[in-house]
């Protein structure tokens, strides 16, 4: 996008000029909204020049705050931030507002996020040092800099700077690790850490708190709160030409927990591009590429007491053929470690994952599963976790060598289906712009936004994508709910983005459907209106006992079908003339479940238990019943996890239905 200011004529002074720039910067805080065109995508930071050093970190509500280093036409070096909403609004200035009004460059930013509207930026300052000092800025989804107006000094740069490192915990509090190399004893390397309040106040004085010292090249620092009051510090260092990752734990009374620094990776192979997140509050989980003929990927357990967890054989993540790199990892919803990584096999790149328990066990086969089956090559991609334990990818995808790549995304499930076709589905497919930079996270609705840079004809920007839980561009379903009242469904759902005029088809199944998977169209609901957020509820009797299922279908003026997911209710009507047994709720279970029944009459019944090989492992009687609705908890936390059956007899009725018991 670009202005021509060189056509404000009808702005008689320089204030109205000014006035109609402010209007146009910020006519996207207003209007802006999700294009739903993969081949255009949504420019989120205009009049940027060429940005560097991006960031992205979501804001906890299906927005994002964004960092970058730029420079612009006749200015130095600066670092810029600006917010975005979840329907990709811009919150202040579409250009970026700067962490600093100091005069001087500033260059080589990283920030981390804490899910609150809360955000903190680190970079190096020569506002007012030659060889430049560290700065950190506090910042707010609002624009709003906490930490004066030009920041807050870290460091004071009496060495040279190697490295640093930067989080956010969820009471507002940064911490800061930052390698610097002495000027007294060139080969002489410090790793130091500074951890700063809301308010701004510093916990060390002086300098900050000293991590190491040593003569060996210290590099990559990193750390972690661990959501106990204490941190996690990692770092590189080469000793012996073998680059290691080292670590070290800070209590809450900023005390060097260890007596001596744990050695994570080992000396048998240098490594590069190390990675951790917090698995859980006093557990690190550590991965990483090992160097060599073969590139392999490694991982390790670190709690805040020193111990790995993960023996030299559990070490390695897959021990597939060829090289293994680029590893990304995130925390799923049901705990474990989704970890994805490139498959270089002979020229050919592919992406795969593995789900890990936190004792480092695989879940799925041993190679871990392909994201995508497609022939074209895949890399650089992001990772992060969705809702009910799935995981979202998003990667370049490139057909041949001499083509510039495009975007594509993945869901995948807990049980390792693709969800999202199984190729992926495509995200930004304009061929003639260079894509670079690729980032990912939740709208917190079952998508996700995807951010990439792109340089395109009219200029370099960083633009976005919205794409809904159903992999769509475009209107999506959004909570989708199913309850029973009386005698009659209760349906209700939202619809975002509704930029057209659509029919949706309220669809059943009963449980004997089910098997041949047969939906009934019941009812139409018809959109009245046109705008980003519109919510429905409709009513629909209830005839049979037992499990019915219920879906919508929006359809277009197009025809095209979109599909909501899919929600189960049980239906035990209060009163009826024939006997019925409804499906234990719930199902699967681990435990305990509840199976409802009706009787006309009260009477003796058996419950029979069989296993998956139709064998009889139990049998329960049951005297004590009444006519109308009765309900018998059944106790299961005896049975092996897996596939059962019970048979439900009562005088001449006979039922039978299946159940699944889960760990």
């Amino acid at each position: 996008m670009s202005h021509n200011f060189s056509k404000i004529f009808f702005c008689k002074n320089k204030f109205c000029s000014l006035l109609f720039l402010f209007f146009v910067l910020n006519s996207t805080a207003v209007l802006g909204q999700w294009i739903t065109n993969s081949e255009l995508n949504t420019q989120l930071v205009f009049d940027s020049a060429n940005p560097v050093n991006i960031s992205s970190l979501e804001d906890g509500n299906g927005g994002a705050f964004l960092f970058w280093q730029d420079t612009k036409p006749n200015a130095s070096a600066n670092v810029f931030f600006l917010h975005f909403d979840n329907d990709g609004n811009v919150s202040f200035r579409a250009d970026g507002k700067s962490v600093s009004t100091a005069i001087g460059e500033k260059k080589n930013p990283i920030a981390a996020g804490n899910n609150s509207h809360t955000a903190v930026v680190l970079w190096n300052d020569y506002s007012s040092a030659n060889r430049g000092a560290l700065y950190g800025q506090l910042v707010k989804s609002n624009g709003k800099l906490v930490w004066n107006d030009s920041g807050l000094k870290i460091s004071k740069g009496q060495n040279t700077l190697v490295n640093c490192g930067v989080a956010l915990d969820q009471k507002n509090t940064s911490y800061f690790t930052y390698i610097e190399k002495s000027d007294a004893a060139p080969t002489e390397y410090y790793l130091k850490l500074q951890i700063v309040s809301e308010t701004g106040a510093t916990k060390f004085l002086n300098d900050g708190l000293l991590i190491s010292k040593s003569f060996s090249a210290k590099n990559n620092s990193t750390v972690f709160p661990d959501e106990k009051g204490g941190c996690f510090v990692l770092w590189g260092e080469n000793e012996n030409k073998i680059y290691q990752i080292h670590a070290q734990y800070v209590d809450e009374r900023g005390k060097l927990l260890w007596k001596e620094v744990v050695d994570i990776s080992g000396h048998s192979k240098s490594i590069t591009g190390y990675h951790a997140i917090l698995a859980k509050p006093g557990l690190l989980y550590v991965y990483w590429q090992n160097l060599g003929k073969n590139k392999t990927i490694s991982h390790q357990f670190l709690t805040s007491s020193g111990k790995t967890l993960l023996e030299e054989r559990r070490k390695i993540v897959t021990k597939q053929k060829g090289n293994q790199v680029n590893p990304q990892a995130v925390l799923a919803g049901d705990s474990t470690i989704m970890l994805s990584w490139v498959k270089d096999l002979n020229g050919r790149k592919n992406i795969y994952i593995q789900k890990f328990k936190a004792n480092g066990n695989p879940v799925w086969n041993s190679e871990g599963i392909s994201v995508a089956k497609t022939k074209d090559d895949q890399f650089g991609q992001a990772i992060v976790s969705g809702e009910k334990n799935v995981v979202i990818l998003a990667w370049l995808d490139q057909t041949n060598q001499s083509q510039k790549p495009t975007v594509f995304a993945q869901k995948i499930s807990s049980k390792k289906e693709l969800l999202w076709n199984d190729e992926g589905t495509p995200v930004a497919v304009d061929k003639n712009s260079d894509k670079s930079y690729l980032s990912l996270f939740s709208d917190q609705k079952g998508g996700v936004i995807v951010l990439f840079k792109d340089k395109r004809k009219e200029g370099t920007g960083i633009y976005g994508q919205r794409l809904f839980s159903a992999k769509t561009l475009v209107s999506q379903i959004t909570n989708f709910a199913a309850k029973v009242v009386s005698d009659s469904v209760q349906l209700s759902w939202t619809v975002t983005n509704e930029s057209d005029l659509f029919t949706y088809k309220i669809e059943k199944m009963n449980e004997k459907d089910a098997v041949e998977n047969v939906w009934q169209s019941v009812a139409s609901v018809y959109s009245s209106s046109v705008g980003k957020t519109n919510e429905y509820t409709a009513t629909e009797p209830l005839d049979d006992a037992g499990t019915v299922y219920f879906r919508l279908s929006q359809i277009g003026r197009d025809g095209k079908k979109n599909f909501s997911a899919i929600e189960k209710i049980t239906f035990a009507p209060a009163t009826a003339d024939e006997n019925y047994v409804v499906q234990n709720s719930p199902n699967p279970f681990s435990g305990k479940t509840t199976i409802v029944f009706h009787l006309t009459n009260p009477s003796e019944v058996k419950i029979e238990i069989f296993n998956s090989r139709v064998e009889k492992i139990n049998e329960i009687l049951l005297t004590d019943t009444q006519a109308g609705k009765n309900k018998f908890v059944f106790d299961g936390s005896a049975l092996t996890p897996g596939i059962y059956f019970y048979r439900f007899t009562s005088g001449d009725f006979v039922d039978v239905k299946k159940m699944v018991v889960t760990k």
